[in-house]
């Protein structure tokens, strides 16, 4: 329990849990696509801590990235269990034609 506490703080003090766009295999080399940009998409799944990101930045990143193929990012669901500790939420967007 002291180990949590200390990452929540250490998150919250230093904005070190910033979130980011989770990608599945993202450094499994032997994965279709390793180390290439997109060149389309039909979902975005962005990895985030609650207690210091705001619901209209997770789907300000996910328009943005939706918007890079002409798309617009719609939320579908959020989970918890796929990203690190330190950001344990993952929101899951489909990126829609507009």
């Amino acid at each position: 329990m002291k180990r949590i506490l200390t990452i929540l703080v250490a998150c919250t003090a230093l904005n070190a849990c910033a979130p980011y766009i989770y990608q599945e295999d993202e450094f499994n080399r032997d994965r279709k696509g390793f180390g290439q940009e997109p060149t389309d998409r039909s979902t975005v799944d962005i990895c985030y801590f609650t207690r210091n990101t705001a619901p209209q930045d997770i789907l300000a990143m996910a328009e943005a990235e939706c918007a890079k193929f002409g798309k617009t990012a719609r939320y579908t669901h959020s989970e918890i269990g796929l990203c690190p500790l330190a950001t344990p939420t993952l929101g899951h967007f489909n990126c829609v034609a507009r």
